[in-house]
């Protein structure tokens, strides 16, 4: 918990030193349980530090964690909340959507909010709308891309955070689409 309330903060030091801490502390203990319904928060903590790929591999072993023990009560959240961050936040939809994909992107951003809008969590929509934002820029369509970034906005606000603002620029996203484009119209 420490360390994603100091990595939402921009306590970056001190989220690293908690989550080094928590991690410990969990397998010293044998807590596994507990542990991979946490990757919630020591997910959302490397989030927010901008390590994606670390984000994703937590979120990944506290899923199949749960899964293997065969708990579902946190199974849907950590879930929802690994389907957000790979839909919004994870190198696949800026890859998708540098050749072109809004498709898949689109899709997997629709289920990531279904996900979300069924948790209780008040930021996890925040990252679904985000991603949802991001494919719409990049597929033109700069309302809908401000709506989405709009309820992003809205639900992070909810939530206090005070890091996850700056994550709403989806203009990358939309510039390697189009750097993209310009690639393949002139090659």
């Amino acid at each position: 918990m420490l360390a994603y309330l100091s990595a939402m903060a921009g306590a970056e030091e001190d989220a690293r030193t908690y989550l080094e801490r928590s991690r410990r502390r969990h397998e010293e203990l044998g807590l596994t349980l507990s542990r991979a319904h946490w990757t919630v928060l020591s997910g959302m903590a490397l989030l927010y530090r901008g390590q994606l790929e670390a984000a994703e591999a937590e979120l990944r072993w506290g899923y199949q964690t749960l899964r293997d023990i065969g708990e579902r009560a946190a199974l849907s959240t950590v879930a929802a909340y690994r389907a957000s961050q790979i839909a919004g936040r994870g190198t696949r939809l800026p890859c998708r959507l540098a050749v072109g994909d809004t498709t898949g992107p689109w899709d997997l951003g629709r289920a990531a909010l279904a996900l979300a809008e069924n948790t209780d969590d008040l930021e996890l929509p925040g990252y679904a709308h985000a991603g949802l934002a991001a494919v719409l820029a990049a597929a033109g369509d700069a309302h809908a891309a401000a709506a989405e970034t709009s309820a992003a906005s809205s639900a992070y606000r909810a939530k206090g955070g005070a890091v996850s603002g700056p994550m709403l620029d989806v203009a990358p996203v939309a510039e390697v689409r189009s750097s993209t484009e310009t690639l393949s119209k002139s090659g």
